[in-house]
């Protein structure tokens, strides 16, 4: 059987590619079986990176004991002419986490971006990672965390140019609740905060305030706050930014919602005259969701959406949703989405122009 090798970071990628061998059944002495047809693509690629990658295991027996997405290919077809343009591919450890993402946007079983979580915690939280951002086929980013026992994040480093030297350090505290209290960065490796950013709550672990300190310097330069009703859903959020010395309204927004909780509608005010500069109305039928949004608060539609969605045990997942760009009776985009009993994609599709015509598409192999 051939073999050929892709070189990728000085490790060579293995490819099968077929066996050369033609095996002769006993009813038709004279004429050889078929050889089976090659792989696709993104199949090929995948089994590559597994071979290279050792501990990324994706199969049959693949046990998921996080809640991880079990996708280990996703093709796409960006003309939705039946030809894969490129493909996605994950690879998981064989405790389910999550530990390669490779991106191959021209299908040339080269990845163009990778990211790999080469270490994982007894739990599945990703310690220490590296990436190739530029399809150059070397890791010039490494990185890592370290969590607190109840699995925050309270420290994390990022080597941009894999020279050995710390570019970025990003330090967070937390409470006992897990809500985060403060995070900030190091940016020079000088040990010191170069921002801070610090948040409240209220009883219920409701963030309240948001504190930004953009240089350290003991100067409020942005902050919001969010109000909540008493069924715990966010009525009101507003956001003031430093100006001549002074914090400003910059943006009010006002949310409202019906007696199952859903969103009915959403009002901005940008310039603080308490009035709406924009405004958007929700209506719902059944499993169909219609939106109208009004970018100038003229009580004129600009836009409508109208979704329909599925519910997949307490998951809500749309499955088709068609976008009226300007609100003038016609479909101009529409998105679809088939999915399995637990609400997995398994194949998306989208018609850009709303011709009727498919124009992208994308399929999700996933593990048996």
């Amino acid at each position: 059987m051939g073999t050929t090798r892709l070189a990728w970071g000085g490790v060579a990628l293995a490819l099968l590619v077929g066996c050369g061998e033609s095996v002769t059944g006993p009813s038709d002495p004279a004429s050889p079986d078929p050889e089976p047809p090659p792989a696709h693509p993104c199949t090929r690629l995948r089994k590559a990176l597994m071979d290279d990658f050792p501990a990324a295991v994706a199969d049959a027996e693949l046990a998921l004991v996080v809640d991880e997405p079990t996708v280990v290919e996703i093709r796409e077809d960006r003309g939705a002419d039946g030809t894969t343009d490129g493909c996605l591919v994950y690879l998981y450890t064989a405790a389910g986490f999550r530990t390669l993402t490779a991106d191959d946007e021209d299908n040339d079983l080269i990845p163009d971006r990778m990211h790999h979580v080469y270490e994982h915690d007894e739990v599945g939280n990703p310690i220490l990672y590296r990436s190739d951002s530029d399809g150059d086929q070397e890791f010039e980013c490494y990185g890592g965390s370290v969590y607190d026992e109840q699995g925050n994040t309270i420290s994390s480093w990022r080597d941009d140019d894999h020279d050995g030297v710390i570019d970025l350090m990003g330090y967070a505290t937390f409470d006992d609740d897990g809500n985060r209290l403060s995070q900030w960065h190091d940016e020079d490796g000088d040990g010191l905060a170069d921002d801070l950013t610090t948040f409240t709550y209220d009883e219920h672990g409701h963030r309240l305030w948001t504190y930004s300190d953009f240089d350290v310097d003991g100067t409020i330069d942005h902050q919001s706050l969010n109000v909540w009703n008493d069924q715990g859903l966010r009525v009101e959020h507003l956001i003031e930014e430093l100006v001549d010395s002074a914090l400003v309204v910059t943006e009010h927004h006002r949310m409202s919602y019906d007696e199952q909780g859903r969103e009915t509608s959403w009002e901005v005010d940008y310039d603080g005259d308490g009035l709406a500069d924009a405004r958007s109305t929700v209506a719902y039928a059944g499993a169909l969701q219609t939106t109208a949004i009004d970018f100038e608060a003229d009580g004129l539609a600009d836009n409508l959406e109208y979704a329909v969605y599925g519910f997949f045990g307490d998951r809500k997942q749309p499955l088709r949703i068609e976008t009226d760009d300007y609100a003038d009776g016609g479909i101009d985009q529409v998105r679809t989405w088939e999915r399995d009993e637990a609400g997995r994609t398994l194949v998306f599709e989208m018609d850009h122009d709303g011709d009727g015509e498919v124009s992208f598409r994308q399929t999700y192999l996933r593990v048996p």
